[in-house]
C-alpha cells in the first residue's frame, strides 16, 4: 500500500502530461496525492474495519477534498 501511494504521488504530475524521460526528480512541489490514494485508503478502511464499502468510499472521497 505504501508503494502504491508513493507511486501515485510521484506520478501525479504526469497524470495528464506523460513523459518518456526516465531521468526525472521523484518529488517536486508539483507532486501531490490524488483521488486514487484517497479511494485506496477508503477500501483498506472498509476491509479492515468491516465497514460498508459504498459508505466508506463516499466518506473518504468527501473527506479528501472532492469538489
Amino acid at each position: 500500500m505504501i508503494g502504491a501511494i508513493l507511486g501515485d504521488i510521484i506520478g501525479s504530475r504526469f497524470e495528464f502530461r506523460p513523459t518518456l524521460n526516465e531521468n526525472f526528480e521523484l518529488l517536486t512541489p508539483k507532486n501531490t496525492f490524488t483521488d486514487d490514494t484517497i479511494l485506496m485508503i477508503a477500501v483498506a478502511d472498509a476491509l479492515i474495519n468491516n465497514k460498508d464499502m459504498a459508505e466508506t468510499l463516499k466518506e473518504w472521497y468527501l473527506k479528501g477534498g472532492a469538489k
